[in-house]
């Protein structure tokens, strides 16, 4: 990812999403913000990237939506994990830490110390 790229490895999106809701119910807007909080800006989605994502997810019966109102009072879509959400969840996240332990050793600490901020 070049520096200043603010996008998402290429399969990563629906896991971090997933993650989210198997917290709790959100909103497409609370989700986006969430993303941004908890990553420290280095994941910014677009809105439209979002909210693909979600439908994608909603088409495949990972996460259920339904209308509700916001913190703010306006309506807005939120979205619950189901059960096939949560076993997708499961899944990925050991992929997942799978490559990310198999990058690590190719890389090595003393490389990553090197890189680091």
């Amino acid at each position: 990812m070049p520096p200043g790229d603010r996008s998402v490895l290429p399969g990563t999106l629906e896991l971090l999403v997933l993650r989210l809701l198997s917290e709790g119910t959100a909103h497409g807007f609370a989700l986006s913000r969430e993303l941004r909080l908890r990553t420290e800006g280095v994941v910014d989605l677009t809105d439209g990237a979002l909210y693909q994502a979600l439908h994608r997810m909603e088409n495949d019966g990972l996460v259920r939506a339904e209308w509700g109102r916001s913190e703010k009072g306006k309506r807005a879509k939120f979205y619950h994990l189901t059960d096939r959400g949560a076993q997708r969840l499961r899944k990925e996240a050991r992929a997942w830490h799978r490559y990310v332990d198999a990058v690590g050793r190719v890389l090595g600490a003393d490389f990553a110390a090197e890189a680091a901020p």
